[in-house]
């Protein structure tokens, strides 16, 4: 692999700028889902039973399983997201210091 020039720095700014919409759209997926979690398990409580039963049943529901997986989807989309820009970043700031070392020799 080779040293980041101008045109890598560029480009990964250009990439970290076009994902800024669906980075905060996975952010705000993930708090949503979430929420949904909290709704699904109220949900699936049934009426009788005691208060361990009742919570047992709601977390086997099938809504709450779906609720969970829609939200692991959720959190792996917005890992991955953050991910991919860190990785734009150092790229950047790797070509910036370098740049900055070499102005200075």
């Amino acid at each position: 692999m080779s040293l980041p020039n101008e045109n890598d720095a560029w480009l990964a700014l250009q990439k970290i700028n076009e994902t800024n919409l669906s980075y905060a759209q996975a952010f705000a997926k993930c708090a949503a889902t979430e929420k949904e979690i909290k709704v699904a398990k109220m949900r699936g409580l049934p009426d009788s039973g005691t208060v361990i039963e009742r919570e047992k049943r709601a977390i086997l529901s099938e809504i709450y399983l779906e609720a969970c997986g829609k939200n692991n989807d959720a959190i792996f989309e917005k890992v991955h997201l953050e991910v991919q820009r860190e990785s734009w970043m150092l790229t950047f700031k790797f070509w910036q210091s370098l740049n900055a070392n070499m102005r200075q020799s």
